[in-house]
């Protein structure tokens, strides 16, 4: 169920301009049938609703109440539907159907017990031009003014007294007599009984048909019983006078001594308003006994400025007319005014009193009938001056004019003073028409007892009249109660005040509605608390990461960095970088009990596939230098490069440059390796060498006629070039030279793959036939380790000039001789030439 209150719910604008009140303006309709959830009422002839009108419902009777012949006859048990009331606006009229357009706010409306539509007029601006009232109360509708204004001018009252509920009839087809020696002292009697006056009427009518008697019936007076006696008070939310005794002075006469019991009082509720009582009537068998006056009706106004003009608004109670010789009845109780003005009040005053009992006059007789009972004040619900306000309850009766008894109320009492209630707005539905009720619950199906305190909280849809939060313990759901464990057991928010304790307890909340039954919400379990520890996995689909969460218990927040800039608060998020790479992923989980984080590296990319490039040539003669390449993909950090033959044999490096010195084909082995894993591969054919052609020549002299013998290695072709301009490319050529001296001679042997070539000294003589030597001098020892004189010969004191050539013609080492000997030790081993200046050309060989 959903209330909402409006205090201006201008609506169904049908006058312009200003509006002249008088006399009653209100139309009245009794409901004979009706559906809360499907929203309609059935009504005889609703000629004056319309499509589009703002309507009140109400239910003016409909209360239940004790009906044992005792004391206690009258006591309010339950009060029903009775006093509901809510606008409601007219969605269609199908004959006497009057659909609603929303659906209603309760489903226990009684028809048949005062249930009525009345219309509910709007005026922009109202004057009240003559005394404006209500139509009375008949049994079955009326009873109530109610009308919305902008601005509200009172230029004559506004009275509903009288308006309410009835008074008891007098007036008894008295056949019997009476006797002094029995006193008629029941709280019921049927209604064709002469022993009881009427009672009066109110929110439980007559139930069992005992309309008569001293018992209440419920805020209804009690009637005076036989003899005389007078009627009790009706009642509203303060009880009505007791009514008066016939105290017959004869010792042989009637007496009277069970007058009417006063109305009980109707316990304040809100979202209800309520007619006065109507009074009890006076027991009479000389049919000049007097009725009870009737409760004042219903006022309900809804304005945003009421001026007063110093006229009144009036709900009082009747008063009941003089008895001639008969019980006289009890005064009617005060209704309700309910003013919802939101802006100013001025020069206005509220009457809501209760009406005066009976008098009874004895007609200078030696009698003493009885008198009535006061009705109580009404009710007054307004935020005007509470000293512009009357409340007062009305008087009792007197027996008057008696020739045996003093002027008295003869135990009669005054009606209690009524009571000024809180502003309450217009009960008003706003559920949809056929919508189911529903309960969700607003918190984790897991919670954690950590907190001092726990609030578990739902969200209801629909029609609902009842909410009961309920906790299994380990027998069932059972409904909870209000105390030192919970609180707001019957709203939408529980409150644990001691959350560890229900440790180990799942709760749920209960519903029930008009329409459609019980519906209960999900349940949340409540766990023993502890912070939770942070913990995930992953799977990477390339830059793409899907992380899994592991923490224990669950957390109530995450949040993640993925250690890019970028983070998430989803529990098991998916994300996708820009770039491969190790990043360092933190994942923060906190619940009520506490907080922890855990950090991790995740490699993100592909598993790495190994590559090798080269780059230039791979194949050449030797030595042969290979540059490498790494041409891997995916997510690598270490390379392991391995080459057979070459040197180096290992590295690491991204970009190796291996160089070979031995002929063959080698492969090379490239390994990367990285946390996604690691990849081999094997270029069979990384370096191909080739043998690279080995020059070296022999000669012989001959005069200036020089053969060559050709002992070169792995060379198919060859050119010579004799060192005087002169070439050949025969294997072993003769050349002869032109003159004697000292030539470089230059082999070069080739092979299909590459080239390499040899120079060397030849000492041509014109008279020589051996290789460049001395003229009569020897070069010993020779061979030598080192050192070597030239022998035989004059001594030379000169400081001649040498050079030592190797086997290429290159110089080695020079100087000037300061004799003929020299030390060589210091060269590696190997042919040699030393030139002596002016001596001669030797060979020498070093071991």
């Amino acid at each position: 169920m959903r209330r909402c209150t409006f205090w201006l719910l201008l609506l169904s604008l049908r006058l312009a301009g200003q509006a002249s009140l008088s006399g009653t303006i209100n139309q009245y309709v009794p409901v004979t049938s009706l559906s809360a959830c499907a929203g309609w009422a059935l009504v005889d002839a609703p000629s004056f609703i319309e499509a589009g009108d703002t309507l009140l419902l109400f239910q003016m009777q409909g209360a239940a109440i004790n009906t044992a012949n005792t004391a206690a006859f009258g006591t309010i048990e339950a009060l029903g539907p009775a006093g509901r009331y809510e606008q409601v606006s007219v969605a269609a009229v199908n004959g006497d159907t009057v659909q609603f357009s929303k659906t209603l706010l309760y489903d226990d409306y009684q028809p048949g017990a005062g249930l009525q539509l009345i219309s509910f007029p709007y005026y922009h601006d109202a004057v009240v031009e003559g005394a404006l009232t209500a139509a009375p109360w008949d049994g079955q509708s009326g009873g109530v003014l109610a009308f919305r204004a902008d601005t509200l001018r009172l230029l004559a009252d506004i009275d509903v007294s009288g308006k309410g509920f009835r008074g008891g009839q007098a007036g008894i087809d008295y056949d019997g007599n009476c006797t002094w020696l029995i006193n008629y002292n029941d709280f019921r009697f049927a209604g064709q009984s002469i022993r009881g006056g009427e009672k009066g009427e109110g929110i439980a009518g007559f139930p069992g048909g005992f309309s008569r008697g001293r018992g209440p019936a419920g805020n209804g007076g009690g009637g005076g019983n036989d003899h005389n006696a007078g009627g009790g008070g009706g009642a509203l939310f303060s009880r009505g006078g007791i009514g008066g005794e016939n105290d017959n002075p004869s010792f042989f006469g009637c007496q009277g001594r069970s007058p009417g019991e006063p109305g009980r009082n109707i316990p304040a509720t809100a979202g209800r308003l309520f007619m006065g009582g109507g009074g009890g009537a006076g027991h009479d068998n000389n049919e000049v006994g007097t009725a009870g006056g009737n409760g004042g009706g219903i006022a309900l106004i809804v304005a945003n400025a009421i001026l007063g003009n110093g006229n009144a608004i009036s709900a009082n109670g009747g008063s009941a007319a003089t008895a001639g010789g008969d019980g006289a009845g009890g005064g009617g109780a005060g209704g309700t005014i309910l003013l919802l003005v939101s802006g100013e009040s001025t020069a206005l005053s509220c009457q809501a009193v209760g009406g005066a009992g009976g008098h009874t006059d004895n007609n200078n007789q030696e009698q003493c009938f009885g008198p009535g009972g006061g009705g109580s004040g009404g009710a007054v619900a307004w935020a005007g001056p509470v000293a512009n306000v009357q409340l007062s309850g009305g008087a009792a009766g007197l027996s008057q004019n008696s020739a045996a008894c003093p002027e008295s109320p003869n135990g009669a009492m005054a009606g209690e003073a009524g009571v000024l209630l809180a502003v309450e707005g217009i009960p008003l539905s706003i559920a949809e028409i056929g919508s189911p009720p529903e309960l969700s619950l607003s918190v984790p199906d897991t919670l954690l007892a950590c907190a001092d305190t726990l609030v578990l909280s739902a969200e209801a849809n629909g029609s609902l009249t009842e909410l009961q939060w309920e906790a299994d313990t380990g027998n069932g759901f059972l409904p909870l109660q209000n105390g030192p464990a919970y609180q707001g057991v019957n709203t939408l928010q529980l409150q644990l005040l001691n959350p560890e304790g229900e440790a180990g307890h799942r709760f749920r909340l209960y519903g029930a509605g008009n329409c459609f039954g019980e519906v209960f919400s999900g349940s949340v379990y409540l766990a023993q608390g502890q912070p939770p520890a942070a913990n995930f996995s992953w799977q990477v689909s390339g830059l793409s990461v899907s992380f899994a969460n592991l923490s224990s218990p669950d957390a109530a927040a995450y949040t993640w960095d993925f250690g890019d800039g970028g983070s998430s608060t989803s529990a098991e998020p998916q994300y996708t970088y820009t770039a491969p790479g190790l990043y360092e992923v933190a994942l923060a989980v906190e619940n009520a009990c506490g907080a922890d984080t855990l950090s991790r590296i995740v490699a993100v990319g592909d598993a790495p596939t190994a590559g090798i490039g080269i780059l230039g040539i791979n194949a050449g003669c030797a030595p042969l230098a290979v540059f490498f390449e790494n041409q891997s993909s995916g997510l690598f950090e270490t390379l392991e490069w391995s080459f057979p033959g070459g040197d180096p044999a290992q590295s690491a490096e991204a970009s190796p440059v291996v160089v070979y010195t031995g002929a063959g084909v080698f492969p090379a082995t490239l390994q990367a390796a990285g946390p996604l894993g690691a990849d081999t591969v094997v270029r069979q054919e990384a370096a191909i060498v080739y043998e690279r052609p080995a020059p070296a020549f022999d000669w012989s002299i001959s005069g200036l006629e020089v053969a060559f013998e050709n002992t070169s290695a792995a060379a198919v072709s060859y050119s010579w070039n004799f060192g005087d301009g002169s070439t050949s490319n025969a294997e072993s050529p003769v050349h002869t030279y032109a003159e004697a001296g000292a030539y470089q001679v230059t082999l070069n042997a080739l092979n299909p793959n590459c080239a390499q070539s040899v120079t060397r000294l030849v000492l041509v003589s014109a008279t020589a036939v051996e290789e460049a030597g001395g003229a009569a001098r020897v070069l010993a020892p020779n061979p030598s380790s080192g050192l070597v004189c030239l022998e035989g010969g004059a001594d030379v004191q000169l400081h001649l000039p040498w050079a030592l050539f190797n086997a290429q013609g290159q110089t080695v080492s020079k100087g000037h001789a300061n004799g003929l000997c020299w030390d060589f030790s210091y060269l590696p081993k190997g042919r040699y030439f030393l030139k002596v200046e002016g001596m001669g050309l030797w060979t020498l060989l070093l071991q």
